[in-house]
């Protein structure tokens, strides 16, 4: 069977098709060095992201990144278990990585890690 020429094809099939190419290109971009750089110097046990929605969704892909290329185990946070439950979980020797999309997430989810214990 041959492949359908890439006009034909649907768009998230071509987009997936171009993952490995755009994934090169962005190991090369010096803004992601620096901050993967910055991550390892850092030298957490883990990594914690802390998203909802499409942010994390877009925090699933940084994971592959992080868990890949540094090597460092991560977890999605659930905001709810903090905001809605008032639940405290120890992030000690974590970095948490706040993610938003919209840059609307509530204050307590970016303080709220420092509180349980994450980096500096």
């Amino acid at each position: 069977m041959t492949r359908p020429e890439a006009a034909g094809e649907p768009l998230m099939l071509r987009e997936a098709r171009e993952a490995p190419q755009v994934v090169a290109r962005q190991a090369q971009d010096r803004d992601v060095t620096r901050a993967a750089q910055t991550i390892a110097a850092f030298a957490p046990a883990f990594v914690v992201t802390l998203a909802r929605g499409s942010s994390d969704h877009a925090a699933t892909t940084l994971r592959y990144g992080i868990e890949t290329h540094l090597r460092l185990p991560v977890v999605s946070a659930a905001p709810s278990v903090a905001g809605v439950y008032h639940a405290d979980v120890s992030y000690q020797g974590a970095l948490v990585l706040a993610i938003s999309q919209s840059g609307a997430a509530p204050i307590w989810s970016r303080r709220w890690p420092r509180r349980a214990g994450a980096g500096p």
